[in-house]
C-alpha cells in the first residue's frame, strides 16, 4: 500500500511538473491551463485505479509511467542541452571558422547537440523506467540490482553515441588538416610569386638607376664639349675659310691635315675637343646595351646636334684614318661611322670656287671614301656631294638584290 501510495505521489509530482513546465513555455492562459490540471487530476483517478488492485489498469499505469519517463526525460534533455549549448556552440564556430564554407561546422555542430541531448536523455529515461519503477512496484527491493542492469544498458547506449561524435571529429580534423594544407600550398605559390614580382622591381628599379646614372654622367660630358666647343669654333671657321680660300694646301689627304693642324693656333684646344669628343662618343658605346635602356643612336644625334658644322668639318679632317698626326684616329673613324656620325654634315662650304678645285676634289674624295656611306647614315647630302667630287655613288647589296629583282620582273 505505501509502495502504491509513493508510485502514486511521483506520478502526481512528475505530471504537475511537466505540464507546469510546458504551459509555462507555450504561456498557457487560465482555460488552458484548467485542462491541465483536470488532466493532472484524471491521472490521479488512473493511478488510484491501479491502488485499487484493478489488474487491466495495471498494464495502463506501466504504458503511462513509460510516456510520462519518455517526457521527463525529453524535457531535462531539452533543458540540459540548452544550458550547454552557450559554451560548446562558440568554441566550435571559434576553432573552426575555415570549415563554414563546406558546412562541415554546421554538421560538427549538430552531431554535438545531438549528442548532449541523447546522453541525458536516456540517463533520465533509464533512471526512470530501470530504477525508480522496479523499486516502487517490484517485490525485489535489490537497488543494486537495478543499478546493474542500469549501467549496462546506458553504457550499451552510450558507447555507440560516444563513438560516432569521435567519427564526426576525426573527419572534422582530416578536412580542416586537408584545407590548411591547400592555403599553406597557396600562401608559397603567393610568396614565390611575390619574391619573383620583387625581384623583377627591383631589376627594374637597378636598370632605371643605371639609366640615370648614364644620363647624368653624358649630360654633364655633353656640357663640358659644349664649353670646349666655344672655344674653338673661331678657330674652325678660320681654318675652313683658310682650306676654301686656298691657303692650306690640299694636294693630298696628309699635306690636308698637316697644314690643318699647323694652320691652327689652338692646337692644344683643338686636341683637347677632339679627346673630349671622342670619350663622349666611346662612353656611348660602351652603354649600348638594351638591358641598360640605352639607346646609341639618340644619344649620338644628341651630341651631332650641339656641333658646329665647321667644327664638325675639323673633325670630319681629324678623327680620319688618313691623318697620321692624331692618336687614335682609326678607333676615331670607327666610333663616327658606327654612329652615323656625319649624317647632317655639309662639306661643300669647303668648296668657295677660289681653292684649287681639281685638288681639294680629289683629297676629299677620298677622304669620302675612307670613310664610307655608314658614317653620312641616311644623309641626303650625300648622293650630291658625291656627285660633285665626281665619285660613283655605292650601291649597297640590297639595293642590288632590289634592281635585279624588279628588272625580273620586268
Amino acid at each position: 500500500m505505501i509502495n502504491e501510495f509513493v508510485l502514486i505521489s511521483v506520478y502526481l509530482f512528475i505530471v504537475y511538473f511537466t505540464f507546469d513546465r510546458i504551459s509555462s513555455k507555450l504561456e498557457m492562459d487560465k482555460k488552458k491551463k484548467r485542462i491541465a490540471s483536470a488532466f493532472i487530476w484524471f491521472v490521479a483517478f488512473f493511478l488510484y485505479s491501479l491502488v485499487a488492485g484493478d489488474d487491466g489498469a495495471s498494464t495502463w499505469s506501466e504504458l503511462f509511467f513509460l510516456c510520462i519517463s519518455a517526457l521527463v526525460a525529453f524535457s531535462s534533455a531539452r533543458w540540459v542541452s540548452a544550458k550547454a549549448k552557450p559554451f560548446y556552440e562558440p568554441t566550435i564556430k571559434s576553432e573552426l571558422p575555415e570549415a563554414k564554407d563546406e558546412g562541415l561546422s554546421k554538421t560538427i555542430l549538430m552531431a554535438v547537440s545531438a549528442t548532449v541531448f541523447f546522453i541525458p536523455f536516456l540517463f533520465v529515461f533509464n533512471v526512470l523506467m530501470q530504477v525508480v519503477a522496479p523499486i516502487v512496484k517490484d517485490t525485489d527491493n535489490s537497488v543494486i540490482e537495478h543499478l546493474g542492469t542500469f549501467g549496462d544498458f546506458f553504457g550499451g547506449m552510450l558507447s555507440p553515441i560516444l563513438t560516432f561524435v569521435t567519427f564526426i571529429a576525426l573527419i572534422a580534423t582530416i578536412l580542416i588538416q586537408l584545407k590548411e594544407l591547400r592555403m599553406t600550398r597557396q600562401e608559397m605559390v603567393n610568396a614565390a610569386n611575390a619574391q619573383e614580382e620583387t625581384a623583377k622591381s627591383l631589376q627594374k628599379q637597378e636598370q632605371q638607376q643605371k639609366v640615370q646614372q648614364f644620363d647624368n654622367t653624358f649630360f654633364n660630358l655633353l656640357d663640358k664639349v659644349s664649353n670646349e666647343q666655344d672655344k674653338i669654333v673661331a678657330e674652325a671657321k678660320a681654318v675652313v675659310t683658310s682650306i676654301r680660300s686656298g691657303k692650306i694646301k690640299s694636294t693630298s689627304a696628309d699635306v690636308l691635315c698637316e697644314e690643318v693642324f699647323v694652320a691652327s693656333e689652338a692646337s692644344a684646344q683643338l686636341n683637347r675637343f677632339n679627346s673630349l669628343l671622342f670619350q663622349v662618343l666611346k662612353f656611348v658605346d660602351n652603354h649600348k646595351s638594351e638591358a641598360n635602356g640605352v639607346a646609341k643612336k639618340e644619344y649620338t644625334d644628341i651630341v651631332r646636334a650641339v656641333i658646329d658644322n665647321d667644327v664638325m668639318t675639323l673633325l670630319f679632317l681629324n678623327s680620319s684614318s688618313l691623318n697620321t698626326s692624331v692618336a687614335n684616329s682609326s678607333d676615331y673613324e670607327t666610333l663616327v661611322s658606327e654612329a652615323a656620325f656625319f649624317e647632317n654634315l655639309d662639306l661643300m662650304p669647303l668648296h668657295g670656287g677660289r681653292a684649287k678645285v681639281g685638288d681639294l676634289k680629289a683629297t676629299m674624295a677620298e677622304f669620302v671614301a675612307t670613310y664610307g656611306d655608314d658614317s653620312f647614315g641616311q644623309s641626303v647630302k650625300l648622293d650630291e656631294y658625291k656627285a660633285f667630287l665626281g665619285v660613283e655613288a655605292e650601291v649597297s647589296e640590297a639595293d642590288q638584290a632590289d634592281d635585279a629583282g624588279e628588272a625580273e620582273a620586268a
